[in-house]
């Protein structure tokens, strides 16, 4: 049985894979992401971060000098430090949660041990003879309970999950609610600005009512993309809701306050 996002890779063009990535946001959708600053790395540090697949780590001192002189001014743009991944994969591994970064050797000690799927995307990129890039972003102290992951068909929000969907969250089922209705708000900007019409989008909406949702990242809509809690999003019951786990470990769903033009099954565009 299909799920809410499954798709067959054979038939995903290259267009929307690598459309994912942040170097080919739109401008008005990269407005709704955190301020960011990017580069094209050159051939021999993407090589050199390439060759760090299968937990291989390099010598941080053999990227080139425009690398460095590029981290060395990021580094200084944010009082409260930067996150560094790629365009179209982030350096978070398991057992190394993400660290505001401040300092010119911790940037380049990352790159030097970027993971294992980040190095392969470095290499994916390098042998299809695309620009590998690199970007820092304004630092976010998120946490988990705050990040959802939303599948988007015809540029429409159809399903969402807690993005972090082995875990329960107290703070969750009482604000699940609440946040429907952030996701929607969130879905007709996101819509707007998209130049893709099928994606899964991870958002990141702060508890803070100071602090504005934001978009995370775009992954293609595949089967390999991580479905969160979204395997179960296959009938009218869970149509057009906000997946979280509760306390009891069960999924609990918030409908999505949409335009009854918008209530349809997450899977209709798959059917």
């Amino acid at each position: 049985m299909r799920t809410a996002i499954d798709l067959p890779d054979e038939h995903l063009p290259s267009g929307a894979f690598y459309g994912t990535f942040i170097e080919h946001w739109p401008a008005a959708l990269a407005a709704l992401s955190m301020p960011h600053s990017g580069i094209v790395m050159a051939e021999s540090d993407a090589r050199l971060m390439a060759g760090c697949a299968e937990h291989r780590v390099v010598t941080s001192g053999m990227f080139s000098a425009p690398l460095v002189s590029w981290v060395e001014q990021v580094v200084q743009r944010w009082d409260e430090g930067a996150f560094f991944r790629l365009g179209g994969r982030s350096f978070v591994v398991p057992g190394r949660p993400p660290v505001p970064i401040r300092r010119v050797d911790t940037a380049l000690q990352l790159l030097s041990m970027p993971g294992d799927r980040a190095a392969r995307m470095a290499a994916r990129c390098v042998l299809a003879g695309r620009p590998l890039w690199l970007f820092a972003r304004q630092w976010r102290a998120m946490a988990y309970h705050e990040e959802f992951r939303l599948v988007v068909r015809n540029r429409r929000v159809t399903a969402a999950s807690q993005l972090h969907h082995q875990q329960c969250f107290a703070e969750l089922p009482a604000v699940a609610s609440e946040v429907a209705r952030r996701i929607v708000a969130f879905s007709a900007r996101l819509g707007e600005a998209l130049h893709l019409n099928d994606v899964v989008a991870d958002v990141w909406m702060p508890v803070r009512a100071d602090t504005r949702d934001e978009l995370v990242e775009l992954n293609p809509l595949m089967s390999i993309t991580g479905k969160a809690l979204l395997d179960t999003a296959v009938t009218g019951e869970h149509r057009a809701a906000l997946h979280f786990r509760r306390p009891d470990g069960a999924v609990g769903h918030a409908p999505l306050p949409m335009a009854p033009d918008d209530q349809f099954n997450v899977h209709k565009s798959a059917a």
